[in-house]
């Protein structure tokens, strides 16, 4: 798709909050953000003591894990 000069597509992303055995605990978050890296920076508010990973389709952006 091409897009109008100055335009930046907006690209949809998933979160993903794991239980300690690697399996998803809770539904989806469903953010909207220019880049990969944005979207890893909205994940990082739900890294409490858990796992969290970011995906773009199906494609995995990232995981991160908690400080221990």
């Amino acid at each position: 798709m091409l897009l109008p000069l100055g335009w930046t597509a907006v690209k949809e992303y998933r979160i993903y909050i794991l239980d300690d055995d690697g399996h998803i605990d809770a539904p989806s978050i469903n953010v909207r953000c220019l880049t990969d890296d944005e979207a890893l920076s909205a994940a990082r508010k739900y890294l409490h003591e858990h796992v969290v990973e970011v995906w773009s389709g199906s494609r995995r952006v990232g995981r991160l894990e908690p400080r221990k």
